[in-house]
């Protein structure tokens, strides 16, 4: 999926001062090969179809259109037909939560993690607290912004980011979000705030997953989100001298006479490059060498 967002990354050194976290929930803090969603949206599908009184495949179609001109399908049940949003949720979340197993990872990270977590989700405030107990990480999270809290206007609508932002006391600008959706970063980086997209690993239209190249507002990406956050407290970079000779295996890149194996294992890892020589003039005794200043900072 190369969206063109590694070159737009801010340097990571920008999250140690990160005073609010704000995590998406579902296939955000779980992976979506859980089934979890995939048990929803089939109940989402039923309830239309019970609704309109049509076949599955028809109310899919009708789910999809809601979903797509609305922003969520109970948002389009509530504008269309006049739907009861509690009667909607408590429907849809009737699922088996035993799919979502616990996650002492997770719980660690986040424990380790500087600054407060708040949840924002489409979904309700008892389907989030049910996921969190479910993982563990419940006493994790200072708060949830849920969709009723947003008064039923979804994500990505800007609306209920402020919202969120003004009741919380967030400040955008040490503010962190993070979502399966990249599509929902967008008034988060408009506003402000870093940004960390998970790549989902289930099924997702791909115009709400996936940004496209001309997009700006994803600043980060991971696949694996524990992962991510477990390596946030990794070096920012090693400033380091070396003979000149030495310095140019490091930073060789693919084609350089100098380019080897200790080019190949930088260069997997780190980003690497020569600032200024210093002269064998410099130390006492002068050596016969000419030695190299190298800057080494760690791949996102």
């Amino acid at each position: 999926r190369d969206s063109g967002v590694e070159e737009r990354m801010k340097p990571i050194a920008e999250l140690k001062g990160t005073e609010t976290w704000i995590f998406d929930l579902d296939n955000t803090l779980y992976p979506a090969s859980t089934g979890l969603m995939a048990e929803v949206s089939s109940r989402m599908t039923r309830f239309v179809g019970e609704l309109l009184e049509v076949e599955p495949d028809i109310a899919l179609v009708e789910q999809k259109r809601m979903f797509r001109e609305h922003g969520t399908t109970l948002r389009g049940l509530m504008n269309d037909h006049a739907v009861d949003p509690h009667a909607f949720m408590d429907y849809v979340h009737a699922v088996d939560y035993g799919l979502v197993d616990e996650s002492p990872r997770l719980a660690s990270v986040l424990t380790a993690l500087p600054g407060r977590k708040i949840v924002y989700t489409n979904a309700s405030v008892a389907h989030a607290e049910t996921v969190l107990d479910r993982l563990g990480v419940a006493d994790s999270f200072s708060g949830i912004f849920d969709v009723a809290a947003a008064d039923y206007v979804p994500k990505p609508n800007p609306q209920p980011y402020d919202v969120l932002a003004s009741r919380h006391g967030v400040d955008p600008a040490h503010a962190v979000m993070v979502e399966d959706i990249a599509h929902n970063l967008e008034p988060a980086a408009a506003m402000g705030m870093t940004t960390l997209w998970v790549h989902t690993d289930g099924p997702v239209d791909a115009y709400w997953a996936v940004p496209s190249d001309d997009d700006n507002y994803v600043h980060h990406q991971t696949d694996n989100l524990v992962e991510w956050l477990e390596n946030l407290d990794r070096f920012e970079g090693l400033t380091l001298m070396f003979q000149r000779e030495v310095a140019e295996r490091i930073t060789a890149k693919p084609g350089d006479t100098a380019y080897g194996r200790l080019s190949v294992l930088t260069g997997w890892l780190a980003d690497s490059e020569i600032l200024f020589d210093v002269p064998a003039s410099a130390f006492v005794p002068a050596p016969k060498i000419t030695s190299s200043i190298v800057q080494i900072v760690p791949l996102d």
